[in-house]
């Protein structure tokens, strides 16, 4: 991170460097622009021309006009002003993490299935490798001036902070998208404004301008301020006088969000999709995702409910007590964001499956945990109900309906096994993706996809089972309904 300070010693502008990086940047544009032009995808007439009625012609793609006229002096500018205390060492290290960074952000512009002059078909154009070398170049400059200076001045780490911020917005085509909203073009019907990777690198770059302008400390402060006071609201409202317990709480929190994710949320996103592409492999992922969501939420009450029947009501361990109203409301957000990310990204195949790998492999050892701590609990004399109690023999019962529904049954296998579908979803969905083979793709949503709805159809039989053995035992209950 460089130390600026308001007046640096000035130093002699080194000219030559600048000239030699502005001269080679701007004729690396120039040369994307004449190849754009040979490939018929400089303008949108060119475009057409060849029958390519949608996609993004060179020179309505608004980073290379940022490219042109902001990072090219910029960075020049930069390597006149500071080029004079770099050394060789410490510019190597600049260029290997600028090209690095260049060749993920190439790869990253290849899931865009828009036809442009930088990629096309998921695959990147020899334009497209042109300006990968252009990006690794001024990359470079940014990281030397950014992690590698030590001492510069405070007006042009703002300046140069803005501008590329100014870039990076435009760059992701978020400026075509407002564009597009007040005139819409029908030779590009992207929509780059719901694009979540879009607006992630955005807020990522965003995030890291202003960490770098700043500091960790202010940065700090403001979070920790910002927190307290969101603590305090959040504790001010669930701690005021009401007759509902943190159970009725935890019931209201998870039909509210069974309601507005499970329901709404995916039901909208299914219907957008349905309506852009029709029936479609997506849309049936979707419409699981919905159901697997609403399904969890409903297990996590009913099994924390079913605690008041495996216990004496004075003799409940403490992280099943529920008294937590915060920790409640921040477990379920948590929960809930994961699988809107999951909706998010429902259309990517590959994300999708990393996404459902990890909520598998979390999910394998949750239950693995909590097995762990229901055998301890169950063993302890303390949590233990006493023969002289009137509901003994309903709480002993009932254990033993527990202890066959978590030990007996194969929850973990069966956990294993959906980590094990996951894990084959992403193998083949990455295959598609490097093969740029649309029959794979589909071949990973169906696996995926049947991973979900087996894995939900084998939990769904063991929880009616469990549901119709304790109902044998306490007859009609809330703890067993929704």
């Amino acid at each position: 991170m460089p130390v600026e300070i308001n007046n640096p010693p000035q130093s002699s502008f080194n000219s030559a460097p600048a000239i030699i990086v502005f001269v080679c940047l701007e004729c690396l544009v120039m040369v994307q622009a004449l190849l754009a032009w040979q490939s018929h995808f400089f303008t949108v007439s060119q475009m057409r021309q060849v029958g390519v009625n949608q996609g993004l012609p060179f020179v309505w793609h608004f980073g290379m006009w940022g490219d042109l006229l902001i990072v090219s002096g910029l960075a020049a500018y930069v390597v006149g002003r500071y080029s004079v205390r770099w050394n060789n060492r410490k510019v190597l290290v600049s260029l290997l993490l600028g090209f690095a960074l260049a060749a993920i952000l190439s790869w990253v512009y290849t899931f865009s299935g828009m036809p442009e002059a930088h990629v096309q078909r998921h695959r990147l154009t020899i334009l497209g490798i042109v300006h990968l070398f252009y990006m690794g170049i001024a990359l470079a400059m940014f990281v030397q001036f950014f992690f590698f200076t030590e001492v510069v001045s405070s007006v042009l780490l703002r300046a140069t902070s803005v501008l590329l911020f100014i870039h990076v917005f435009v760059g992701t085509h978020m400026a075509l998208g407002i564009l597009n909203i007040i005139s819409p073009r029908a030779w590009y019907p992207a929509q780059p404004l719901k694009s979540a990777l879009g607006w992630l690198i955005v807020a990522a770059v965003g995030v890291g301008l202003l960490w770098l302008n700043i500091g960790t400390s202010a940065i700090a402060r403001f979070i920790r301020a910002t927190g307290r006071s969101v603590y305090e609201v959040a504790m001010w409202l669930m701690n005021q006088p009401t007759r509902k317990s943190s159970e009725s709480y935890l019931k209201f929190l998870t039909y509210l969000c069974g309601c507005i994710v499970g329901a709404v949320y995916f039901f909208s996103i299914s219907a957008s999709t349905w309506k852009a592409g029709g029936l479609s492999m997506p849309v049936v992922l979707i419409a699981l995702l919905g159901i697997v969501y609403y399904l969890s939420m409903l297990s996590v009450k009913q099994e924390l409910a079913i605690v008041q029947l495996v216990f004496p009501s004075d003799r409940v361990p403490d992280e099943f007590k529920l008294e937590n109203r915060l920790k409640i409301t921040f477990q379920v957000t948590i929960f809930t964001l994961c699988y809107v990310l999951l909706g998010l990204f429902s259309q990517s195949i590959t994300i999708a499956s990393f996404l459902m790998l990890v909520i598998a492999c979390i999910d394998f050892n949750t239950r693995k945990q909590i097995n762990a701590r229901i055998r301890q609990y169950f063993a302890d004399a303390k949590y233990s109900p006493r023969e002289s109690e009137t509901n003994y023999k309903a709480i002993m019962d009932s254990r033993s309906v527990i202890s066959w529904f978590l030990f007996q049954l194969p929850h973990l296998w069966k956990e294993a096994a959906r980590a094990v579908g996951c894990t084959i979803a992403l193998g083949v969905a990455t295959y598609g993706h490097l093969a740029h083979s649309k029959w794979w793709n589909n071949v990973a949503y169906v696996t995926l996809s049947a991973t979900l709805l087996v894995n939900e159809i084998v939990v769904i039989r063991w929880r009616w089972n469990r549901h119709v053995r304790l109902k044998r035992i306490i007859g009609n209950s809330a703890v067993l309904t929704p």
